[in-house]
């Protein structure tokens, strides 16, 4: 295991560094199950908790060695991150995803933990590139999973869609946004604080990209959602200075 203080190996019995001699967390063996977050929890952009694999997937014993240690490195990763070491982490999710991969492939029940669990450490780590490609692999996941246009997979497209934005790929953005919010409208309805919200996920790319007619309809039907909802005060203000940035 990875050492929490100076990030030296050590073997996986190891109580304490070899190198530093820090005295090393007790980590439980299982893999703890977190409450899954909700499509508004995510459209929220509320903290996420750290995924753990779903308990009880049917193993050949082939696979057994291998995925134990799979399981294990998701665990110490989760580990590392509540510690606050997103470095090491990444790391143990990164030998994770290549056994899980190895064993599975892309029917691996847990390959959405790896992946969502991936993505925050490199949030912590300021990795945008990598934390956006992490977020399309998850994508491709999920929609093998629950199907391109499930409730569970909005969240993903929404949280993609953001990434490509702050990386001037309006036109993926776009896709991907428009998705989310196609699919939180029909699902949840489209006064849904969810559909709201990626509404104005939605007209803020076309304002990056000058198309300030389509921006205006999305943000009335945004605060026009909201007013229904009896929503004042800053989340309804904020929309308002949206809109009258088309006509600054």
């Amino acid at each position: 295991m990875d050492c929490p203080n100076c990030g030296a190996e050590n073997s996986e019995q190891a109580t304490f560094c070899s190198l530093c001699l820090a005295k090393f967390p007790r980590v439980e063996e299982t893999v703890p199950c977190a409450p899954a977050p909700t499509a508004e929890d995510l459209a929220c952009n509320l903290n996420v908790p750290l995924a753990g694999a779903p308990s009880g997937a049917r193993v050949p014993s082939w696979a057994g060695p291998k995925y134990k240690e799979a399981c294990d490195a998701l665990v110490r990763g989760n580990a590392l991150m509540r510690q606050g070491n997103p470095e090491p982490a990444a790391r143990k999710y990164e030998t994770a995803l290549e056994l899980f991969d190895r064993v599975f492939g892309m029917d691996a029940p847990e390959l959405e933990a790896v992946y969502e669990n991936l993505y925050q450490a490199y949030e912590a780590l300021g990795e945008g590139e990598n934390a956006a490609r992490t977020l399309g692999h998850l994508l491709a996941v999920s929609s093998q999973a629950h199907g391109a246009n499930s409730l569970q997979t909005a969240p993903t497209l929404q949280r993609l869609g953001r990434a490509e934005m702050q990386h001037g790929l309006f036109l993926d953005a776009e896709e991907h946004l428009c998705a989310a919010l196609d699919i939180f409208a029909a699902e949840l309805g489209p006064t849904s604080r969810p559909a709201i919200i990626a509404e104005l996920d939605v007209s803020t790319i076309l304002l990056a990209q000058g198309r300030y007619e389509e921006a205006e309809g999305l943000l009335r039907d945004s605060i026009d959602g909201m007013e229904a909802r009896g929503e004042t005060g800053l989340q309804l203000a904020m929309r308002l200075e949206n809109l009258a940035a088309v006509y600054a």
